[in-house]
């Protein structure tokens, strides 16, 4: 249960995040979605520790953006 909070709470930061952007992030932020979704059905799917890997990749990818 540990890690889905962990895992949950940055999810939701890093919607704060793209929620207080300014408008250049059109369609990265379509993107963000589609990646969000699928972290969800990762996390359906998957057990915590692929989720806790692909958090960190996802992660990564969005602080290149």
């Amino acid at each position: 249960m540990d890690s889905f909070d962990s895992v949950f709470s940055v999810r939701s930061n890093w919607i704060a995040v793209f929620a207080t952007k300014p408008a250049p992030f059109s369609r990265c932020s379509v993107f963000f979605v589609f990646q969000v979704l699928f972290l969800l059905l990762c996390f359906i799917f998957l057990g915590s520790q692929y989720l806790k890997a692909f958090a960190f990749e996802l992660f990564k990818t969005l602080s290149v953006l």
